[in-house]
């Protein structure tokens, strides 16, 4: 999944961007790989992966993407 290089910010790691609304608790505007790829909730472009997790699949399927499920409690991205 290219996840190897993310969780941190460091030289040569990879900065893909999500701006959130917080008092709306939604996400406004996403880049990734120097491209706007979501903007206002709505994904723009093609070509891209959609990850989430197993409670986010049926919003990214309902929105017509294929999801690539992971559990984040298994990937190393986060720790306790």
């Amino acid at each position: 999944l290219g996840l190897a290089q993310k969780g941190r910010r460091a030289v040569g790691y990879d900065a893909d961007i999500t701006v959130l609304d917080l008092p709306a608790r939604a996400a406004v505007l996403g880049i990734a790989s120097g491209a706007v790829i979501m903007v206002r909730g709505y994904v723009c472009g093609r070509g891209g992966r959609m990850i989430t997790t197993a409670a986010g699949r049926e919003a990214v399927e309902a929105a017509g993407l294929t999801p690539i499920v992971v559990d984040i409690g298994k990937g190393g991205f986060y720790r306790s």
